[in-house]
């Protein structure tokens, strides 16, 4: 047993699920930090109070790093933002990629130091998997680090551990099954009528339809707020799934019967619709594409790879 369990987690395999995660988990947290920066929200959100910001940082029981670093200043609030943008970019482009990583993990967690509000589920979660991706070979391919290596943007075909892919893919399965058994309240039954969608879509912090047009396709949102309750649910059977597609030469009556029906890649395939649904119906941020992001994972690199055509 233990045999096979260091097997499975010593297994090596293609950079490209990893990398592509690299890649766009980097635009997501770039393109989101650029928006502080064309509303003009650097100093309202990072510097002190007295520069005319909403973070006290002088009142903290333990000054943000930067600022215990750097003078109390506007400055230093630039600085923040501009360390965490900086960083996260050159993640994306694979330069230092080990290094750049864990300086953007650090510069992001300052930014949550200076002003905690500001830090949603969504920033922890991409921080926690750029910790992940920092300890893999990520950088194998599609980077500068792969390029200066070995004279290639695609690198020299270099195999790597499987394990940080694995530890994604949990992750995502931890999140989606916690979200499933939280939604407990009467709206996401059918004592409430299904309506737990038509609430949230109606909220002007979130919502981009009218009212009328909520009204006039209630049964959509019922149709979806039932969908999700069922499909997060499901994540149990979707492990099992995946773990049927590693080992369909195994024999069983429901692996067989999960692999001929594609249960993984219909299970996958709703996850993204609801995602994409979030982002053309409701004012999330980058929540939705911050968790598309991560979604190469739940593909083998051999997948993605003959996805786009591309050669050993």
């Amino acid at each position: 047993m233990m045999r096979r369990w260091v097997q499975r987690w010593d297994r090596r395999e293609a950079p490209h699920s990893l990398a592509m995660i690299r890649i766009l988990i980097a635009v997501v947290v770039v393109y989101d930090l650029s928006q502080i920066y064309l509303l003009d929200l650097v100093e309202p959100l990072y510097a002190s109070v007295q520069d005319g910001g909403i973070g006290n940082v002088l009142a903290k029981k333990q000054m943000p790093m930067l600022y215990r670093w750097f003078p109390v200043e506007a400055e230093t609030a630039w600085l923040s933002v501009g360390l965490a943008f900086g960083s996260a970019v050159l993640f994306g482009l694979g330069l230092l990629t080990r290094v750049s990583g864990i300086v953007f993990v650090i510069a992001s967690a300052n930014l949550a130091q200076i002003l905690g509000p500001s830090d949603r589920a969504v920033d922890i979660l991409l921080r926690n998997m750029v910790i992940v991706l920092s300890l893999s070979g990520s950088h194998r391919v599609w980077s500068i680090d792969a390029l200066l290596r070995t004279r290639r943007w695609a690198g020299d075909g270099s195999l790597i551990p499987a394990w940080p892919r694995f530890v994604v893919v949990a992750q995502l399965f931890i999140l989606y099954f916690s979200a499933g058994t939280q939604k407990v309240g009467l709206s996401w039954m059918p004592m409430g009528d299904w309506s737990a969608l038509y609430i949230v879509l109606r909220d002007p912090a979130f919502s981009v339809l009218s009212d009328g047009a909520l009204d006039r396709f209630y049964w959509v949102t019922q149709v979806g707020t039932l969908s999700t309750w069922i499909w997060e649910w499901m994540t149990p059977l979707a492990v099992y799934a995946w773990w049927c597609r590693d080992t369909r030469t195994s024999r069983g009556w429901l692996r067989s019967k999960l692999n001929a029906k594609n249960f993984w890649h219909r299970w996958v395939f709703v996850g993204m619709s609801f995602h994409i649904g979030t982002m053309l119906f409701m004012r999330l941020g980058m929540f939705p594409f911050g968790l598309l992001a991560l979604y190469p994972a739940f593909f083998h690199p051999d997948e993605i790879r003959r996805f786009l055509r591309l050669r050993n």
